[in-house]
């Protein structure tokens, strides 16, 4: 909320990626998944309008970004 990071977290992962890019691209995926239910949790507690729960992520590689675009790199 307030474009800051709500939820910080250090685990180990339960899979092992063979680059960088697939690292960034599994990283990308659980914090979007964490962003939907913080955005659910927020809507049910009626915390925030709907409106203003919109998810913004901000990418600093381009591979992983261009990765799911590609379709040679699905396995």
């Amino acid at each position: 909320m307030n474009r800051r990071a709500m939820v910080w977290r250090s685990i180990k992962q339960g899979s092992i990626e063979d680059s960088i890019v697939e690292v960034e691209y599994v990283t990308t995926c659980e914090a979007t998944k964490e962003a939907i239910w913080l955005r659910k949790f927020l809507h049910d507690l009626e915390v925030v309008p709907s409106t203003s729960l919109l998810i913004t992520q901000n990418y600093d590689n381009s591979g992983a970004v261009a990765n799911p675009k590609e379709p040679y790199s699905h396995k």
